[in-house]
């Protein structure tokens, strides 16, 4: 298990949403240190995070941001490659939210259900557009349209006790999957 972790977020609700659910998957201290650090969007996270990697000391970076329309492999070779000019890539793993931290909240109806109102999820259970959320170009639309009163950091407190391993979207189970390997667990496996 590795000492300590640092996440380099795009946005408050990630760290919102990480803290929450990481403590209810992993247990309150999953490993000795787990610190979070949120910028305001995608274009400071890629402008701040060279030099705070460099640094810091950690055992191991996490940068999560969201794909937008950013072509992924691209968008994950960019930080690498600013990572490597650092003498860091060993230390940094990137994981790209497909398309935005909302696609994982699509991916759960019924977590949507408990933290928003039954009525809300089966608006999102009965419709095929929503059975492959990473496939959603602008789920945060779809939140908003949907169940009107979701607000990002307000959304992420009130669904991350709800959110599971039963989960739909792609981009949620590799980051489960990533943080399994990370902090020693074995692999979940996950039914559906």
């Amino acid at each position: 298990m590795k000492d300590n972790i640092m996440f380099l977020l795009e946005e408050k609700s990630m760290k919102i949403l990480l803290e929450i659910l990481l403590s209810d998957l992993y247990g309150e201290k999953p490993c000795q240190s787990i610190k979070y650090r949120f910028y305001r969007g995608k274009g400071e996270l890629k402008e701040k995070f060279p030099s705070v990697v460099r640094s810091l000391d950690y055992s191991k970076f996490i940068i999560m941001i969201d794909k937008d329309k950013s072509d992924c492999k691209e968008l994950k070779r960019s930080i690498k490659n600013a990572c490597s000019r650092e003498n860091k890539t060993a230390d940094v793993l990137v994981r790209i939210v497909c398309h935005e931290l909302e696609s994982w909240y699509l991916g759960s109806p019924q977590a949507l259900g408990k933290a928003f109102g039954e009525k809300h999820a089966k608006k999102i259970r009965n419709k095929s557009k929503y059975r492959d959320p990473d496939s959603r170009p602008k789920p945060s639309a779809d939140l908003e349209r949907l169940i009107p009163q979701f607000q990002k950091v307000s959304g992420a407190r009130k669904i991350a006790p709800y959110l599971s391993r039963e989960n739909t979207s792609k981009s949620f189970q590799t980051f489960l999957g990533s943080m399994d390997c990370l902090l020693g667990k074995p692999k979940q496996i996950v039914s559906g």
